[in-house]
């Protein structure tokens, strides 16, 4: 049996509580679901805080007081 792939409509959001950290700010979610068109995928859209300077900057995600391992992503000037 093949995984069904998650719907464009609606949006499948997670239940927990998602909470993303970048470069030592927390960047609200804009959304932390389902990716549409995939199965078993997730993904968490988020805006860069003003306060996160350009450069390397450390990301993690917080979902139900767990704590991702730290990703180094980087932001553009």
């Amino acid at each position: 049996m093949r995984p069904t792939p998650a719907p464009a409509a609606p949006l499948l959001e997670v239940l927990a509580r998602v909470e993303v950290e970048v470069g030592g700010l927390l960047a609200a979610p804009l959304f932390a679901g389902l990716t549409p068109g995939q199965a078993g995928v997730y993904q968490i859209n988020v805006r860069i805080p003003e306060g996160v300077a350009p450069g390397r900057r450390v990301l993690a995600v917080t979902a139900s007081g767990v704590r991702s391992n730290e990703v180094t992503i980087d932001i553009a000037a």
